[in-house]
């Protein structure tokens, strides 16, 4: 595994690892050859990790739309072919994409071993003909720790990095997190690589040393783009959503309560997910930001107390109440029967989530225009079909 290859750059370095927490001293694990520089020209052969993903079967979508000559090597989380196959075509049939199999090779694989799991024929195969790498797939939950992600997350990365080394020159997209871009105050900056991961969240910390291992893999010569995702939201024509989404699932949790913050400035990011994977393949296949980090995040927003005025003009009851009130009397009372569970550390103390400014130069340029109210019925009637907002009894705990 490429970790066994790993070193630290310099002694001095070697020596302050000793007083760094992992995630610091991870980001000066590096190979010490140069990456062959890959000429512009469209991709014939993709590697693609967490195909089956939300942002990845969208990413197929947009990949098959402007480059429909190109073949596709989608990696999949499983333990055979048949899996890999059955997971991805289910995953394009939950969100209404159409699979170009004659296109798509999809491999069974594991981020979290060797190869992940391919034997050394398949990797040798794949280091001769692909040309271009999207690395999307991870292990995404916020409260695991650096430690418990960094094969997944971290290693990952690296074996990709090694194999960009091999064969074929490569480009190499990564997908990272709009958190683990540089921050000053509420400023998030974008063209730059973060110093030091500024939140103590497993999950980020992952992201940005895989961003600083990146950055020096480009000053090597290897060429790509770094793209930073938001709070994916559903897509603009089926209203389809990951179950899993953060936000989501603290709406439906206010839902089941019956109560929810009152929170006064906190705007939620609106970014549909087909909109940002054709923002990624746009820019990645005309390399538009070479070598560079790019924030896709934020393409429009709602306001909190307005998102909740929606659902009260769809029948919800909710009322809003002091965030003290709704933490220590509320959330403190959740279980595992209510959706904000898995987040409710979040959501312990009562402050309101800071107001951020995100530095997005290339979202502003493409000036998209989405009808917030167009887009909201769109969702509320996946919602709806899924039973995903059921309508809940108040509960009878005292505001």
């Amino acid at each position: 595994m490429f970790s066994q290859n790993a070193r630290l750059c310099t002694p001095s370095q070697m020596f302050a690892s000793f007083q760094q927490p992992r995630c610091e001293r991870d980001q000066w694990l590096s190979q010490c050859a140069t990456f062959p520089t890959a000429p512009q020209q469209p991709s014939e052969n993709v590697l693609l990790t967490g195909a089956n993903g939300f942002l990845g079967v969208h990413l197929i979508q947009q990949l098959q739309k402007m480059q429909p000559e190109t073949t596709i090597y989608c990696l999949v989380h499983a333990k055979t072919p048949e899996e890999a196959q059955s997971k991805l075509y289910l995953a394009c049939q939950d969100r209404g994409i159409s699979l170009n199999k004659q296109r798509t090779v999809v491999l069974n694989s594991d981020l979290e071993v060797a190869r992940f799991g391919l034997c050394p024929e398949r990797w040798r195969q794949l280091a001769a003909v692909v040309d271009t790498i999207y690395h999307c797939g991870a292990r995404a939950n916020p409260l695991h720790s650096y430690t418990t992600l960094r094969n997944a997350n971290v290693i990952s990365t690296l074996e990709l990095l090694s194999l960009c080394q091999l064969g074929r020159a490569k480009r190499f997209f990564y997908i990272s997190s709009l958190f683990a871009a540089a921050q000053q105050s509420n400023h998030l900056y974008e063209k730059s690589v973060a110093e030091s991961p500024l939140i103590m969240n497993g999950y980020v910390q992952s992201k940005w040393v895989c961003e600083r291992l990146i950055e020096e893999a480009f000053s090597r010569g290897l060429r790509g783009s770094i793209y930073r995702m938001g709070a994916m939201t559903g897509s603009t024509r089926y209203g389809t959503f990951n179950a899993g989404n953060h936000t989501l699932n603290l709406i439906k949790g206010c839902l089941q309560l019956g109560v929810a913050p009152a929170w006064g400035f906190r705007q939620l990011d609106l970014s549909p997910v087909d909109l940002l994977a054709n923002l990624l393949i746009h820019s990645s296949i005309n390399n538009l930001h070479p070598e560079q980090c790019v924030n896709l995040g934020y393409l429009a927003s709602i306001g909190w107390r307005s998102l909740f005025e929606f659902l009260v003009s769809r029948g919800h009851r909710v009322d809003l109440i002091n965030p003290r009130i709704w933490a220590r009397n509320h959330v403190a009372s959740v279980n595992q029967d209510n959706a904000l569970y898995p987040f409710k550390p979040f959501y312990c103390e009562p402050d309101e989530p800071p107001h951020l400014v995100i530095e997005r130069q290339y979202v502003k340029q493409r000036d998209i225009n989405l009808n917030i109210l167009s887009l909201l019925d769109t969702y509320y009637r996946y919602w709806s079909a899924k039973d995903f907002m059921t309508f809940y009894a108040p509960n009878p705990i005292s505001h």
